[in-house]
């Protein structure tokens, strides 16, 4: 199976949301909490942004 670039940026992000929520747990990073949060809803809003741009373009594609 082969996946388009879309996909593979849309996997990073959500990858660096998972990493940036996890690191938000660590104690020694509390005081960052609060940007490591603001970090992952961009990441969650970008990978939105391409999901629908790339259903976008696979739903205006022609059928043969």
């Amino acid at each position: 199976m082969r996946l388009s670039p879309k996909t593979r940026w849309i996997l990073a992000l959500l990858c660096l949301v998972v990493a940036s929520q996890m690191l938000a747990l660590v104690p020694g990073l509390h005081n960052f909490a609060v940007v490591l949060w603001g970090l992952s809803l961009a990441f969650l809003i970008g990978a939105l942004v391409l999901a629908v741009m790339r259903h976008r373009e696979e739903r205006s594609k022609p059928t043969e």
